[in-house]
């Protein structure tokens, strides 16, 4: 009896060492905050470009860096070890994503470049032009027909409008508002056509 007993406590006792042994070989938790610190370390390299140019494959690595955040602070230690692949896969697809977005978004912007500094030059041609016409018209003594005092001078606000217009435009078109200032600027184009038709440097309709 004393023999079975002995026999059986040391079965007891393997089958105790053997279950420690194997739970100390699971990942700790340092392992899992440091597997997960490192890749939040690579992700911050492209954190701004991919929220801007690849919100929805960004929004899929996050939401899976917080599951598994969770699951560290409940202690599955095990799951983030091996679920870090997965996110190291969301995080390279967000990568290339951002990069891919990032430029298309420079390639349509220099398109826009090209066309507002066409359209700028442009402007400041008929606007110079239109400055030198109205400086001549209000040193005239006397001006052309069906055309008086009163109408110079608006002629004149409505220049001065359209000049205060196109120094906005300008200004947004530095910030790299380019669509806007796209489209101010052929507001500004309308404006200034219709005012040399006023002042003869155009056509009337």
């Amino acid at each position: 009896m004393v023999k079975d007993f002995a026999q059986r406590w040391a079965g007891i006792l393997a089958a105790l060492v053997s279950l420690t042994l194997l739970g100390g070989c699971g990942p700790s938790r340092d392992d899992a905050a440091r597997t997960l610190a490192e890749i939040e370390q690579s992700a911050a390299t492209i954190t701004t470009d991919a929220k801007r140019f690849a919100p929805e494959s960004y929004q899929r690595y996050d939401g899976q860096l917080a599951a598994l955040k969770s699951a560290l602070e409940g202690g599955q230690y095990a799951e983030v070890v091996d679920n870090s692949s997965k996110l190291r896969l969301a995080l390279d697809e967000a990568r290339t994503s951002a990069a891919a977005g990032k430029a298309s978004f420079e390639a349509e912007q220099s398109k826009l470049q090209q066309r507002w500094d066409k359209l700028d030059g442009e402007l400041g041609s008929v606007q110079s032009a239109l400055e030198k016409r109205l400086r001549m018209l209000a040193d005239s003594k006397q001006l052309p027909q069906n055309f008086d005092r009163a109408r110079l001078e608006r002629v004149g606000a409505g220049f001065a409008r359209q000049a205060k217009s196109h120094r906005e435009a300008q200004t947004l078109a530095k910030a790299g508002d380019l669509s806007q200032a796209l489209l101010r600027g052929a507001q500004i184009e309308a404006g200034y056509m219709a005012l040399m038709r006023e002042v003869g440097l155009a056509p009337a309709e």
